[in-house]
């Protein structure tokens, strides 16, 4: 007998909903490396989500156009972004 697949259980709220929460941390995220130079911990700490995320995030931003400078230290990447490459990328 054939088996039913199972269908994922869908998180709680639209996927409108999980759309705003990714735009605002997406342009949380520009600010905060508009800022200066921070790295991917401070980044996950400042915007609630892992590392990873961060990490995939950061990848979205580069795909937009947006150059993301990057200076390692040691065990740490520092990583902003410059005012001109943000506007540049924004249409601003």
């Amino acid at each position: 007998m054939a088996q039913r697949k199972r269908r994922k259980k869908k998180a709680k709220g639209s996927d409108h909903e999980h759309r705003g929460e990714l735009i605002v941390r997406i342009f949380r995220l520009v600010e905060l490396l508009v800022g200066g130079p921070v790295d991917v911990t401070e980044l996950s700490e400042e915007l609630g989500v892992s590392t990873r995320t961060v990490y995939r995030d950061l990848d979205a931003l580069q795909r937009a156009g947006i150059e993301i400078e990057r200076q390692q230290d040691g065990r740490s990447t520092w990583m902003w972004v410059t005012k001109k490459s943000a506007r540049k990328a924004l249409g601003l």
